[in-house]
């Protein structure tokens, strides 16, 4: 079994969604992040340290830099919803993409999380 470190695992996690966001031309985009070692590495000015997510968070910062983005960390309390559908998307190894036509589609897991967050 391969572990990789929540770190990295967390810097890949973004840089697959900031790929996809670019082959959209989504334009603007609001970032966020639980995990406030990667949004502190992602916003720093300095060389990235961890040398297994090095050419992620330059790819990153090259294109928050381009697109004019930025990620701010959130607490998980705060974002569950997202916390439900990475812990959904791992254990089944699938990725979920909903906009607002797919509603439908998303698992009851993640719409139940989503409907009391709005209460």
């Amino acid at each position: 079994m391969n572990c990789v470190p929540f770190f990295v695992a967390e810097v890949e996690a973004l840089r697959w969604a900031v790929e996809y966001a670019e082959q959209c031309d989504w334009r603007k985009v609001e970032w966020e992040t639980d995990a406030k070692e990667v949004e502190a590495a992602v916003n720093s000015k300095e060389d990235p340290i961890g040398w297994y997510a090095y050419y992620s968070i330059c790819c990153i910062r090259n294109c928050f830099e381009i697109k004019h983005w930025e990620v701010r960390w959130r607490r998980r309390s705060n974002n569950l919803a997202a916390d439900a559908a990475s812990k959904l998307a791992l254990s089944s190894d699938r990725a979920f993409i909903f906009d607002e036509f797919s509603l439908g589609l998303i698992p009851y897991c993640i719409l139940d999380v989503l409907i009391a967050e709005q209460f």
